[in-house]
């Protein structure tokens, strides 16, 4: 199969950076134009990457996608912690009545991680996590859209995961100079207070444990 330059660029985004997308997020974010027709000659591509081996079709449970208009959240090392509460309720009660349904998403398979050193997915076991998979998903593609400086320097959660000692908590994706991280990022989901609580504290450089060493504190920004 010949490879066009948005058929890499989807396939070492979905082994990077990113686990899913549907249809409709591959059009958006990879550069099919709008409207119907943009949308049949993406799903028509996307079928040829299943049928070549690189991508993987499946149907997860998940919520419609939620508009991110910006973050829910932003704090910088220096201003006050939040009221844990007032985020919680933010986040939990933004979802109204949505419900999960059936949706199409595409995952990157071992033969397209290959090529780029990332993660593929021959099976999706984590049906649990697709709807905060796909807004993390949609997170990507709005910084790359609408941050184009700092898109390059995403580095996805699958990547920072082996890096983290005990009791570290995982962002969903950290904008990296290096071996700086310059911002993290987190979708929140419908957390809870507490949650939000013990994502502040590692974000802002609390110890992980009493009477442990404190870390640098980084901004963070919570969609």
């Amino acid at each position: 199969m010949q490879l066009q330059d948005r058929d890499r660029l989807l396939l070492r985004s979905l082994s990077l950076d990113v686990r899913l997308a549907t249809p409709d997020q591959v059009r958006r974010g990879w550069g099919w134009p709008d409207g119907p027709s943009g949308l049949r000659n993406c799903r028509y591509r996307l079928r040829a990457l299943v049928e070549a081996g690189l991508l993987r079709a499946i149907t997860v449970p998940s919520t419609p996608v939620l508009a991110l208009e910006g973050p829910v959240f932003a704090w910088s090392p220096g201003d006050p912690a939040p009221n844990f509460d007032t985020v919680a309720y933010a986040l939990q009660t933004r979802w109204g009545d949505a419900d999960e349904q059936p949706t199409r998403a595409y995952a990157a398979t071992f033969k397209a991680a290959a090529s780029f050193g990332g993660r593929g997915r021959n099976r999706y076991t984590r049906l649990e996590q697709a709807t905060h998979d796909l807004h993390v998903t949609e997170l990507y593609i709005r910084i790359r859209q609408e941050e184009p400086e700092i898109a390059n320097h995403w580095v996805g959660e699958d990547l920072i995961a082996p890096e983290l000692e005990r009791f570290e908590k995982l962002a969903d994706a950290e904008i990296r100079d290096g071996d700086q991280t310059l911002l993290y990022l987190e979708f929140g989901g419908r957390y809870g207070a507490r949650e939000v609580r013990k994502k502040h504290e590692f974000f802002s450089g609390e110890p992980l444990r009493p009477g442990g060493p404190r870390r640098t504190p980084a901004p963070y920004e919570i969609w």
